[in-house]
């Protein structure tokens, strides 16, 4: 997996930011013939909006890279493996998906906006999670913010970055 710049994780990806509460994770395997992924989809209940089209109050589906109950390692994916229903956090998906968006192996299709509308396919990218233990989010990535800040620390940290979208 590539390592995105702190400027990178802000600005490469047209992607909306907010501020939200897990509602329910579920673990998912798609089996392609003798081939099977495995995922996790987030319902994720939108608080605030810093940036997109999204409304606060709404519902969104997000798919995970990894599943999170199954007892599974996938290399780059620490931070998602954290998320549990109920947590607070800061979510900067990094796309929607369209129609077109689509997996093929072995002859059949998968189309990813029959799973979720955004997805976080990098892992350790765009979540920054309230813990008992503080606050989790990639210090390899987020580097000029304080790895003992508070919930409130990481919103002014996250809104001084967020730009609008360019169209």
């Amino acid at each position: 997996m590539a390592f995105l710049s702190e400027k990178e994780a802000f600005q490469t990806y047209h992607t909306p930011a907010f501020q939200g509460t897990i509602r329910a994770i579920r673990d998912i395997a798609i089996h392609f013939g003798e081939h099977t992924n495995y995922y996790a989809i987030a319902k994720i209940h939108v608080d605030k909006v810093y940036r997109g089209d999204l409304d606060a109050g709404e519902t969104v589906t997000v798919l995970l890279p990894r599943p999170i109950y199954l007892h599974t390692w996938v290399e780059g994916t620490e931070i998602v493996s954290a998320m549990r229903a109920g947590m607070r956090g800061y979510f900067i998906p990094v796309r929607q998906y369209k129609a077109d968006d689509t997996y093929t192996k072995n002859g059949l299709t998968l189309y990813y906006s029959d799973l979720a509308n955004y997805s976080l396919g990098g892992g350790n990218y765009g979540v920054f999670l309230e813990t008992d233990d503080g606050l989790l989010f990639n210090r390899e990535t987020y580097t000029t913010l304080s790895p003992n800040c508070t919930f409130e620390q990481a919103e002014a940290y996250l809104t001084a970055r967020l730009k609008p979208f360019s169209e």
